[in-house]
């Protein structure tokens, strides 16, 4: 199911998300509407939040690579500032912004690993995080 998105200066946007607890039925119907909410947009990545539900769940797909969902995401920003354009389905049109140029993402007890922020070779750039709609961006684990 198509949800709307909840565009800025909505106030959820800044209400802290909670973890998720439980692993069921309802989590794989979210993450199912997220990534048919996140296509209709033209997006590559959303946020539970962007859709306000507040649980730390994330969807991304980029071109061709397979579906991600990251669950209770953590990350650490890692090197150099870099400055990129961002874009973001709650914020109409692109930014420049100061990221750090590699995150390390994991989430619960999965190994943390070391993702570059922008890849030349695969012709996109990863924001390290503002909200966790871009750090799903960086995803290379998928959950369900």
């Amino acid at each position: 199911m198509i949800r709307p998105i909840v565009r800025h200066p909505d106030p959820r946007l800044r209400k802290p998300s909670k973890p998720v607890e439980r692993f069921d039925e309802s989590l794989r119907e979210l993450v199912a509407d997220m990534f048919e909410t996140m296509r209709d947009a033209q997006g590559i990545g959303l946020a539970a939040v962007q859709i306000g539900v507040h649980l730390k769940v994330a969807v991304m797909q980029v071109e061709d690579n397979p579906e991600r969902v990251l669950v209770n995401p953590e990350y650490e920003p890692l090197g150099e500032p870099m400055e990129l354009n961002e874009g973001c389905l709650s914020v109409p049109g692109e930014r420049e912004v100061t990221r750090a140029a590699w995150i390390a993402c994991g989430c619960g007890r999965r190994m943390w690993r070391a993702i570059p922020m922008s890849s030349k070779r695969m012709g996109w750039r990863l924001p390290a995080c503002s909200t966790s709609a871009t750090i799903s961006k960086a995803g290379s684990i998928s959950i369900i």
